[in-house]
């Protein structure tokens, strides 16, 4: 490891063309745009605890390790090494109690290209196979179907399946070259659908995230999991990274195309995966570890309906907090055809609006909830049927479902924290 007064030459700008509606974009970042040499951090899925900088490996200023100043990682997370690493799953032990079935909506991790991901490890291994044995990829994913048991297998077995495939040496030069893209496209739906994970990210500021690889200890600088960190700290649009040309038009069968329909899966509850998320100060190396507001269109959702403060709101009996029932395909396609019919024909055109929208990522949850809740205001049922379609780890806490029609809807999201639905008025609080 090089001393962290010494600044290497900068390495070759790390790339990724996208596109927006404008026109192409660049991704392009210098070494030190990236992190700083005088604070590395390594990243392990099987790493014990120990303080910030002084595991194998790693280093940090002596200052920063006095002033505590990465202290979200260190107080609220004590194995963020695991949760930053490609194998996390949400079976995975990070000081908090694992679940004890590996359902598919439990180990559902994150969504990309219309499939479910158990880890960051299983979408490299698919991506890997693809073009090569698609039957045999296909098993790493988690489909609209029964999935395949090696998709909730944890991310070591699947790395060893993966590896047995036998790439020839132009398929290897074929993956090298795809690696990087596949890479950061996997990190960007890991981060930015989930909160929790996201924070965990953005606490550790500007240090130098690497792993290391193989029986040779070969350190890998994770570059792309860096440019998501910034990215995410600036607020800047996901789609230049996931290669969106346009923004995809949402329609009846494409909202039925993510449904899991898996007979297997029961109903769970993520209180006992996730522990609750304090949130952290500005750390005192100058970088603050919060999480930036999630990127809107040119014409935000209004918010002056919600509220923040949350004092002296109505507060669920815990005792009576339901799990959300997994929802099948025959009770997406009746909720979204009692849309279809509704007798305003204007109400189906706005749902699949938003849905565009927050499919696209223009808009984040609290803000998709907010706009459904007002084009349902006073129909209750039809909000609380919308919660099937949020993201993996958001449940639905509910009174007696005859009692509550006018009684506030509870949504607990993965990092812990609830946002209050008023279907009288479709209002939200966060």
């Amino acid at each position: 490891m090089s001393n962290s007064n010494d600044q290497p030459e900068e390495s070759s700008p790390t790339q990724f063309n996208g596109q927006r509606d404008s026109g192409p974009v660049s991704l392009e970042f210098t070494d030190s745009e990236l992190f700083r040499n005088d604070t590395v951090f390594v990243l392990s899925s099987a790493s014990v605890v120990k303080p910030v900088g002084t595991a194998p490996g790693e280093m940090c200023p002596v200052a920063d390790i006095k002033n505590n100043a990465y202290f979200a990682l260190n107080d609220n997370h004590p194995h963020w090494r695991r949760m930053l690493s490609n194998s996390y799953m949400r079976t995975m032990f990070t000081n908090s109690a694992k679940p004890s079935q590996k359902q598919t909506r439990v180990l559902r991790l994150f969504d990309l290209d219309h499939r479910g991901w158990a880890s960051v490890e299983h979408c490299l291994q698919y991506s890997r196979l693809e073009p090569i044995d698609p039957e045999y990829a296909s098993r790493f994913s988690m489909g609209d179907t029964k999935s395949h048991a090696l998709s909730r297998a944890e991310a070591s077995v699947a790395k060893k399946a993966g590896l047995k495939a036998i790439l020839s040496d132009e398929q290897v030069r074929d993956w090298e070259d795809r690696r990087p893209q596949c890479t950061l496209r996997c990190q960007w739906a890991k981060y930015s659908q989930n909160e929790d994970l996201a924070q965990v990210l953005l606490a550790t500021g500007d240090a130098k995230l690497v792993t290391i690889e193989g029986k040779s200890r070969v350190e890998r600088v994770e570059r792309e999991l860096m440019i998501v960190r910034k990215m995410l700290r600036e607020g800047r649009d996901g789609r230049a990274i996931l290669g969106s040309t346009t923004e995809e038009e949402v329609t009846f069968d494409s909202i039925l195309h993510n449904i899991d329909d898996d007979e297997e899966d029961q109903s769970f509850s993520v209180s006992y995966m996730i522990p609750k998320y304090s949130k952290p100060k500005t750390s005192t190396n100058g970088m603050s570890v919060s999480l930036p507001p999630t990127p809107v269109s040119s014409a935000p959702v209004p918010s002056s309906g919600v509220k923040k403060d949350t004092e002296g709101a109505a507060q669920p009996d815990e005792s009576r907090s339901q799990p959300l029932k997994p929802m099948n395909v025959t009770d997406a396609m009746a909720y979204i055809q009692s849309i279809r019919e509704h007798r305003d024909p204007s109400v189906y055109d706005e749902f699949l609006k938003i849905m565009t929208e927050f499919k696209s990522q223009r808009i984040n949850t609290p803000q998709v909830l907010e706009r459904v809740a007002t084009l349902f205001k006073g129909q209750p049922s039809m909000i609380r049927q919308f919660m099937q379609f949020l993201p993996p780890g958001h449940v639905l806490q509910s009174a007696d479902v005859e009692k509550s029609d006018a009684q506030p809807i509870y949504v607990l999201t993965p990092a812990g924290s609830r946002i209050v639905i008023d279907p009288s008025t479709g209002r939200i609080q966060t």
